[in-house]
C-alpha cells in the first residue's frame, strides 16, 4: 500500500505548530532558512557564542549550535549540557542533543555528555527525544556503545532498552560485544554451550525482566559467528524471526545440512508462513529446478496461505524453464480462485499469447480476487488488446467490489500512460460514488502531475468523505502547482484533526512557510506573496527538513496521548483487547516482579485519553475478544452526556474468553468516519474468521489501499509481529508495555 503523501511527511518533515518562543511571523515572512556555515563573524569569542546561547536559548538560530560544535572545546559542551533543561522549547532541547556527540571525543567533558544524553533517554517523557538521544549515544563511539549496554542491562523502559539494543547491534561488534550478544541469546550456557555457573549473589540483587526483542536482536547479531551446527539448532527454537534469520544465514552458507529441516518445515501448514518462505528460498537455492514441483504442489494446495502461496510463485517464475511454464500455464484458468492465483502469478513472465489470452478470459473470472490479480498482470504483461476487457469493468461495474474498480483504473493507466484522452477520462472518474475508484482516480491524477485537474481536486477537496479530502490533498503536493496554495489555505480553516495537520503539510511542503496550522496566518501571506508565488523544489525542499523536524516536537506537545503515542484524529475507533489473558498481571521491572492487571491499565489509560477529548471529536470504542462488541454502530460526537456514558462502558469491561483481533479491526474499517485506529492488545488471534497473522495483514492492506487509515498499536507484555506490522503499513506508531 503507498502510503499518503501527507503520511510521509509525517515521518520525515511532520510540520508541527510554531515554536512557543517563535519570533513572530507576519505577512511576506521568508522560508524557514536551511543551516548555513557561518552566520555571524569568523571571530566570534567562545564566551561570546556560550553567552548568546544563553540569552536566546530555543530562540538561537541553528548556525550557533555548529559554531559551538565547531570549536570542540570542552567549555562549549558544557554550556550546552547547561542550556538543556532550560530550554522551553522541545525544538531547542533536540537541537542540544544532535549537538552533543561530538564533544564525547573531548576527555575533559565526554563523561559529561555521555551521562547526560544517558538521562534524556531513560528519563524524558518525550519519545522522539528519547530516542534521540539514544541515536545521540551511539555516535558517542566506545564509551557511547559502553552506555547503551548499561541501558539494556537496566530496568528501563521495555521500549528504550530495545532501541538501545538495535542501536548496539547496528555496529560491527567486537569479541566482547559477541561475548554479550551469546549470553542474552542463551542466559544459562558459557560460550562453549555448558550451562553457566550462577556467582551472583542471591539476596539483594534484582535482575531486569529479559526482553524477547532484545534476544531476538542478539540472535541477528551473532549469525555470522555461529556454527552451522547451532543454526540448525536454532531452527527449533519457537521464535519465529530467530528461525527465519537461521534459515537466511543458512542459505547463504550453501549448507546442506540444513535441506532435510528445511523441507520439513515448507512441507507443513502448520509451520509459521514467513518461515516456511525462508525454508522454499533454501530449498531452491539448494535443489535448483528439482526443487519446483515441490513448490507447485504447495503452491496451489487451496489450504496454503497467501502470503506463502504468491512467494513460491514469484520463486517457480523466476526460476522454471520455458518448458515447465508452457505445462503450468495450461492450469491458469483451472481450478478454485486460489489454483488460478498460484498458476497465474507463476506464469507471469512467460510470454506466449495463448497465456495473454487466459489472463484476458480472468478478468472476468467469478471471484473477485482472480480478477484482480489478472487485472495486475495484463497491466505488466503491457497487454493493450486487455483494454476492452477492462474498461468494460468500468463501465459495467454495478455489483463489482471497489477494490477491482480501483485496481482496474490503475491496469488501465498503466496500458495507456501518457495518454491525453486518458487523462480526461480519469478525471471523470472523480465523480464516482465508489470510494475506492474515486480514490485511485485522484491518486492517478497525482502520479501524472495533471496540473489541468486543479479544478476536479477542488471539488474532491470539498467531499464528504475525508479519504477524499485527503486523496485531494496529497494529489496537490504531487502536482506542486501554485494555485493549489489558495486551495489548500481555505481548506485549512474548515478541517481539524489529521485532516487539519494533513492540509497544513501539504502547504509546507509546497512552499516551505512555516505558519502551521494558523489559517489566518496563511491568508495574510498569500494575500502578499501570491501573485509572485512559485512552489519550492522537492530538493528545495528536503534542506527545510531538519528545521521541520525541531518543530514537530512543539505541535505534538499539545496533542492529546494514549500510552505516548500521540494522536491528532477527532475520529479515532480504539479497538482493545478484553480476551481472558488481560486478566493477567502487567510484568514489573525485574524478574519474578508483577504490576496491575493489564486490563486495569488499558483502562486508566483509555479513561485519561477520554478526559482530555476535545469537544465535537468523534470516537467509538471497540472492546474484543471471542467477537467485537463496539460501544456504538458508529462513531459519536463528544458531547453532552456521551463522555460518562462512554467512561462507564470502559469502567464495565471485564476480561473473557479468546482473542478475534480480526473482527475487532473489521468493525473499526466499517465506520466510513474512521481515519484513526488504536489496537491495544496482549497476544496473537485466537479465533475469529481469520486468525493467520499473514492474512490478516494482507485484508487489512487491501481494505486500507484507497482508506488512508492510519493505526496505531499498544502491545502489553511482549512484541507481536501483527500489531508491528499493522502501524508500519499505515504509518502509524506502535508502543510496548510491559
Amino acid at each position: 500500500m503507498r502510503l499518503p503523501a501527507t503520511a510521509a511527511l509525517i515521518a520525515a518533515l511532520s510540520l508541527a505548530a510554531a515554536l512557543v518562543v517563535a519570533r513572530p511571523l507576519v505577512a511576506g515572512a521568508a522560508p524557514i532558512a536551511a543551516p548555513t556555515a557561518f552566520a555571524q563573524e569568523e571571530d566570534e569569542s567562545l564566551d561570546a557564542l556560550i553567552e548568546k546561547l544563553r540569552t536566546e536559548k530555543e530562540e538561537a538560530d541553528a548556525t550557533l549550535f555548529t559554531k559551538l560544535v565547531k570549536t570542540r572545546d570542552a567549555k562549549a559542551g558544557e554550556a550546552l549540557i547547561a542550556i538543556y533543561d532550560e530550554m522551553g522549547s522541545a525544538g531547542g532541547k533536540l537541537r542540544v542533543v544532535r549537538s552533543l556527540p561530538p564533544f564525547a571525543e573531548i576527555d575533559a567533558v565526554a563523561a559529561k555528555v555521555v551521562e547526560k544524553l544517558s538521562d534524556i533517554a531513560t528519563g524524558d517523557r518525550r519519545r522522539l527525544l528519547r530516542y534521540e538521544a539514544l541515536t545521540a549515544l551511539s555516535k558517542c563511539k566506545l564509551p557511547g556503545r559502553q552506555r547503551l549496554r548499561a541501558i539494556v542491562e537496566s530496568p528501563a523502559d521495555d521500549q528504550i532498552r530495545i532501541e538501545a539494543m538495535r542501536l548496539h547491534t547496528a555496529e560491527q561488534p567486537s569479541a566482547e560485544d559477541t561475548a554479550w550478544y551469546r549470553k542474552i541469546w542463551k542466559p544459562d550456557e558459557d560460550a562453549d554451550g555448558k550451562k553457566r555457573r550462577d556467582d551472583k549473589k542471591k539476596s539483594d540483587e534484582k535482575e531486569p525482566r529479559r526482553l524477547v526483542d532484545v534476544r531476538r536482536l542478539a540472535f541477528q547479531a551473532l549469525l555470522g559467528s555461529l556454527k552451522t551446527e547451532e543454526l540448525i539448532e536454532a531452527l527449533d527454537e519457537e521464535e519465529s524471526v530467530n528461525v527465519r534469520g537461521a534459515l537466511a544465514e543458512l542459505t547463504k552458507r550453501k549448507s546442506k545440512e540444513a535441506a532435510d529441516k528445511a523441507d520439513s518445515i515448507f512441507g507443513s501448514q502448520e509451520a509459521d508462513p514467513l518461515v516456511r518462505i525462508e525454508a522454499a528460498k533454501l530449498l531452491l537455492d539448494q535443489k535448483g529446478e528439482d526443487f519446483l514441483g515441490d513448490a507447485e504442489r504447495v503452491g496451489s494446495n487451496r489450504q496454503t496461505p497467501a502470503v506463502v502461496r504468491e512467494a513460491v510463485a514469484d520463486m517457480v517464475a523466476s526460476r522454471a524453464d520455458d518448458k515447465l511454464l508452457k505445462k503450468l500455464a495450461k492450469d491458469v484458468t483451472k481450478g478454485k480462485a486460489e489454483e488460478k492465483i498460484f498458476y497465474a502469478l507463476a506464469c507471469k513472465k512467460y510470454a506466449d499469447e495463448k497465456l495473454d489470452k487466459s489472463y484476458r478470459k480472468l478478468i472476468d473470472d467469478k471471484e473477485p480476487e482472480v480478477r484482480i490479480v489478472a487485472m495486475g498482470i495484463v497491466a505488466d504483461r503491457g497487454d493493450k488488446e486487455a483494454l476492452e476487457d477492462l474498461a468494460e469493468v468500468l463501465e459495467k461495474r454495478k455489483g463489482r467490489e471497489e477494490a477491482e474498480l480501483a485496481a482496474c483504473l490503475e491496469a488501465i493507466s498503466k496500458l495507456r500512460e501518457g495518454e491525453i484522452a486518458w487523462g480526461e477520462q480519469v478525471r471523470e472518474y472523480v465523480a464516482s460514488t465508489e470510494q475506492a475508484l474515486r480514490n485511485a482516480a485522484i491518486a492517478e491524477l497525482g502520479r501524472r502531475k495533471d496540473s489541468g485537474a486543479l479544478d476536479v481536486l477542488k471539488t474532491a477537496l470539498e467531499h464528504t468523505d475525508w479519504s477524499t479530502r485527503l486523496a485531494a490533498v496529497d494529489a496537490l503536493v504531487e502536482i506542486r502547482n501554485e494555485r493549489a496554495v489558495p486551495l489548500l489555505i481555505d481548506r485549512l480553516a474548515k478541517e481539524d484533526g489529521r485532516m487539519e495537520t494533513a492540509v497544513a503539510e501539504a502547504l509546507f511542503s509546497l512552499t516551505g512557510q512555516p505558519f502551521q496550522k494558523r489559517a489566518q496566518a496563511w491568508e495574510q501571506w498569500w494575500k502578499a506573496e501570491g501573485a509572485a508565488f512559485k512552489c519550492i523544489t522537492p530538493q528545495e525542499l528536503r534542506t527545510l527538513e531538519r528545521e521541520a523536524e525541531l518543530q514537530r516536537l512543539e505541535l505534538r506537545s499539545a496533542v492529546k496521548e494514549f500510552f505516548g503515542i500521540q494522536i491528532d484524529s477527532h475520529r479515532v475507533a480504539f479497538v482493545i483487547d478484553v480476551s481472558g489473558s488481560m486478566e493477567e498481571k502487567a510484568k514489573g521491572q525485574y524478574v519474578d516482579e508483577d504490576g496491575e492487571m493489564r486490563i486495569v491499565i488499558a483502562k486508566k489509560e483509555l479513561t485519561n485519553f477520554l478526559d482530555g477529548l476535545e469537544p465535537g471529536a468523534y470516537f467509538n470504542l471497540i472492546p474484543f475478544s471471542d467477537r467485537a462488541r463496539p460501544w456504538q454502530e458508529q462513531m459519536v460526537k463528544n458531547e453532552g452526556e456521551v463522555m460518562v456514558d462512554a467512561k462507564e462502558f470502559v469502567d464495565d469491561l471485564v476480561p473473557s474468553g479468546a482473542t478475534n483481533l480480526y473482527d475487532g479491526l473489521q468493525t473499526a474499517f466499517a465506520d466510513p468516519e474512521t481515519d484513526t485506529i488504536v489496537v491495544l492488545s496482549d497476544g496473537e488471534p485466537t479465533d475469529g474468521e481469520i486468525i493467520e497473522i499473514t492474512e490478516i495483514r494482507r485484508r487489512v492492506k487491501e481494505w486500507n489501499e484507497h482508506r488512508g487509515i492510519v493505526i496505531h498499536t499498544v502491545q502489553i507484555g511482549a512484541t507481536f509481529e501483527i500489531l508491528k506490522w499493522l502501524a508500519e503499513d499505515s504509518g502509524g506508531e506502535t508502543v510496548l508495555i510491559p
